[in-house]
């Protein structure tokens, strides 16, 4: 038997096996068969009486429509699919990490998920364990992560340095269980992922727990993956260079007493907040807003927070007016937990967003929100 390439993007060294989605099995060496060819039940091969085992056979399948949304259909990012190129396969990849939460008071806690033989990739994730009356359905706890090989924080530290766990992964059984990542984190073999949970605002929560959704990449002959990878458009990426980034923007004064912090927003009240100016390119993909569309349970009238977003650093180029919240922010009751941006941008090194919020209800002050932007880093340490 002889192994007919169809991925164009072959960067394994030569004889090695194929990816789950780009090899068939040809009958005798020197045969190539076309993929335009090929029916989804199977390879030619194994039709027309191929010596292949079929349950372990590496069968092309077509888009046939059955792919979960969420996830904006069958492809994955380049950058992503780059990775996944290296590798002889590539199955699906369930990473839980629970939480443990006692519920005490501004309670913090540090987990490490034990580290994995494999590499992988993190596409999404899912939060479980919390309700209205415990955690805020998750609204008001709060998690930073990083890796133990780079200690890169995957949220700035200013204002504070956690975002809300909505901002991080769908809840339970709402519209969108699963919140997909702005990009593809790759996790190498035998390095851990470190949790910060931090309960800020003493909103009483317990267990709980995040389970990372994503692809285990593995290699038959153990070979380590890529160093770096080309993506469609010539450019040379590092791998592990794109970190994830989420910079969460509390609205309105801050108060603190007794270790707890409170934002409150008064009826009618107008503030501007500014995230941290980065030492590096980043792309930012969407919003997250947290105890806009719903507090404890209780439902709040979103359309009456006014947002206005602006660069900076480039004011003349990205200047729009205020728009009700439902329209810049997502929420984890919606389709939609973090709003994606029409295109994502591009926000400049140095470059700081100005983030205006007004509140048009002149009767009801608001507390504790928060708009998480998330993005990329595209940049490498």
């Amino acid at each position: 038997m002889a192994i007919a390439q169809v991925n164009t993007a072959n960067n394994r060294p030569e004889g090695d096996g194929m990816g789950l989605r780009d090899g068939v099995a040809v009958s005798a060496p020197g045969t190539v068969i076309a993929s335009t060819t090929m029916r989804p039940s199977g390879t030619q091969a194994q039709q027309t009486g191929g010596a292949i085992n079929p349950a372990s056979c590496l069968c092309f399948e077509p888009d046939s429509g059955r792919w979960v949304s969420a996830y904006g259909g069958p492809k994955i990012s380049p950058y992503a699919q780059a990775i996944v190129d290296h590798y002889d396969v590539v199955i699906p990849s369930w990473l839980t990490v629970p939480f443990h939460l006692t519920g005490s008071n501004t309670e913090r806690r540090y987990i490490v998920q034990p580290p994995n033989q494999y590499d992988r990739l993190l596409i999404g994730a899912a939060i479980n364990g919390f309700s209205t009356t415990n955690g805020d359905s998750g609204q008001q706890v709060y998690l930073n992560v990083s890796d133990d090989r780079t200690k890169s924080p995957w949220v700035t530290p200013s204002p504070i340095g956690w975002a809300p766990l909505t901002s991080f992964g769908g809840i339970d059984l709402n519209p969108m269980p699963i919140l997909k990542m702005p990009e593809a984190f790759f996790l190498p073999r035998h390095v851990s992922l470190q949790h910060e949970i931090y309960n800020l605002t003493n909103s009483a929560a317990t267990g709980g727990s995040i389970t990372w959704i994503g692809l285990q990449l593995i290699n038959v002959d153990k070979r380590p993956g890529p160093e770096q990878v080309t993506l469609p458009n010539g450019s040379v990426v590092r791998v592990g260079a794109r970190q994830p980034l989420w910079m969460p923007v509390p609205l309105g004064r801050k108060v603190y007493l007794a270790g707890v912090f409170t934002w409150t927003f008064d009826a009618g009240g107008t503030w501007t907040h500014y995230t941290p100016p980065l030492d590096c390119d980043c792309e930012i993909d969407d919003i997250a807003g947290s105890d806009i569309f719903s507090f404890a349970g209780a439902t709040l009238t979103p359309e009456n927070l006014l947002i206005k977003i602006t660069d900076m650093g480039d004011r003349e180029m990205w200047r729009p007016d205020k728009a009700p919240s439902v329209a810049v922010a997502g929420d984890f009751t919606q389709i939609y937990p973090a709003l994606p941006f029409t295109k994502p941008y591009i926000l400049r090194k140095g470059h700081r967003l100005q983030i205006s919020v007004q509140n048009n209800n002149t009767s009801l002050g608001l507390t504790n929100m928060f708009l998480t932007i998330r993005g990329t880093r595209l940049c490498a340490y």
